[in-house]
């Protein structure tokens, strides 16, 4: 009686099993076949070394329930589903073979050769080589790993576009990022929202609401109210940090370059240095930073060092293992300093250039060329003693201990004195033509909440 109901079961399944391979619905075989009727749909339950297939699709696992009908199944152990390089696994799943989906919430790993990936849930849509994953996403390979809320795979495209609160990890950065659209292929990313790079190796973060990274060209350009933070140590243990914002910027770096740019409406604070400008050049290899004043501009760049303001047309920074080496200012050059014990007496300088030399970070002598006027005024025992309106064409100041010392003025200098009491109630009447005053960058104006916290990650 055994035998012939086995029989039964057999002949039961194998008019749907050829009838299946000519629809190409799924084909399963196992140790074990269960036939029943659930509201009216046939049924069979497939338990024991399972192995379905369709077309290019297969799936292994412990046991399978079919429903022939809708032409679906429920996969439950040790679930593996195969189509060319791309393998799922998971303990619990279902596969709907009328549109090639396969589907679990119970975790999911998948690789397919390139990438690995892991979920709380996943869907693969066979026919149309792309996925969807939900729920603690982590998308990895041999140098970088990508966590998110959601991600979109298309493998024909090499796609992958990962939705809240997007992480990417590699060996020397972190990303952040509401969104992100990654192109594995071309090594083509774009970042939007709430977007934060960190530079471990250069103790850098820059934030911006837009990031476009192109990884085989070396160069990324962020926008969207982007601002860049530099963490440097002193030498005696305490930080200066270096704040950039404008409206734009791109970075360009590979071996031998690591270059910043910031376009338009650009501010910069730190201790000893502080900027308003149009474009920014900041080279890191070399330590030089440029401001350049462009021929739309309507004001030339300015820089404030010390209790001094500098502008001109052009004016580059050389900085040697992070302390100040030099300061050239070209066109138009200018420099204020302000006495505070005597706020409306301005010593100035004007020339076609203008140069600042450092030692150890302190001012140890001033070059002006060209056209030089100068306004600067005398002090006996704190109090004024009058001013000296000079003119020449070459300057040269020495400076020991933070005070002018020894003053030299070449090329038909001209000097005359004025005594402190014409100078009181008329400081206006001693400013020179090219003096403007402009305000200088607050850190209150840099106040954002930077995520320090990731520069310590890979430490």
């Amino acid at each position: 009686m055994k035998n012939k109901f086995i029989i039964w079961v057999i002949l039961f399944f194998l008019p749907v099993i050829i009838f299946s391979q000519e629809r190409g619905n799924l084909v399963v075989i196992g140790d074990s076949l269960i036939g029943k009727v659930v509201d009216g749909e046939n049924v069979r339950e497939v338990i024991g070394n399972v192995v379905m297939t369709q077309d290019e699709v297969r799936i292994t696992c412990d046991r399978a329930i079919q429903f022939i009908k809708k032409n679906e199944a429920e996969l439950i152990g040790n679930v593996i589903v195969t189509q060319d390089t791309i393998r799922i696994n998971t303990s619990r799943g279902f596969y709907n073979g009328n549109k090639k989906i396969a589907y679990s919430n119970n975790g999911i790993n998948l690789t397919n050769g390139h990438y690995r990936l892991n979920s709380k849930t996943g869907y693969y849509y066979f026919d149309e080589n792309r996925s969807f994953f939900k729920g603690n996403v982590k998308l990895y390979d041999n140098e970088t790993e990508m966590t998110s809320d959601t991600l979109y795979y298309y493998d024909n495209e090499n796609k992958s576009i990962g939705k809240g609160n997007v992480k990417v990890n590699s060996k020397n950065s972190v990303l952040l990022a509401d969104s992100l659209v990654n192109f594995r292929e071309t090594e083509i990313t774009f970042a939007y929202g709430n977007v934060a790079i960190a530079d471990i190796k250069e103790s850098m973060i820059i934030l911006s609401d837009y990031l476009k990274d192109n990884k085989k060209e070396g160069f990324s350009i962020i926008e969207g109210n982007p601002l860049l933070v530099k963490v440097d140590t002193l030498d005696n243990g305490g930080l200066d940090t270096l704040f950039i914002k404008s409206v734009s910027m791109k970075s360009i770096k590979d071996s031998t370059k690591n270059v910043l740019t910031a376009k338009d409406s650009v501010s910069i604070f730190s201790k000893n240095l502080n900027s308003i400008n149009s474009e920014t050049y900041f080279d890191q290899i070399n330590g030089e930073i440029r401001f350049k004043k462009k021929e739309e501009d309507l004001t030339q760049p300015v820089l404030w060092y010390s209790n001094s303001q500098l502008s001109g047309d052009s004016i580059n920074i050389r900085l040697i293992e992070k302390k100040l080496e030099n300061i050239k200012v070209f066109g138009n050059s200018m420099l204020v300093s302000i006495n505070e014990k005597f706020p409306k007496r301005y010593e100035q300088i004007s020339g076609d250039s203008l140069f600042l030399f450092f030692l150890n970070d302190t001012l140890k002598s001033v070059e002006v060329m060209g056209k030089i006027l100068s306004i600067y005024y005398l002090y006996e025992e704190g109090e004024g003693n009058g001013v000296l309106k000079s003119s020449g064409e070459r300057m040269k100041i020495g400076f020991e201990n933070g005070s002018v010392g020894e003053v030299k003025l070449y090329g038909s200098p001209a000097t005359e004195y004025y005594p402190d009491q014409k100078i009181i109630g008329n400081e206006r009447d001693y400013l020179l033509p090219a003096f403007n005053l402009f305000d200088r960058p607050v850190k209150e104006k840099f106040d954002r909440k930077i995520p320090f916290n990731l520069l310590e990650e890979k430490k």
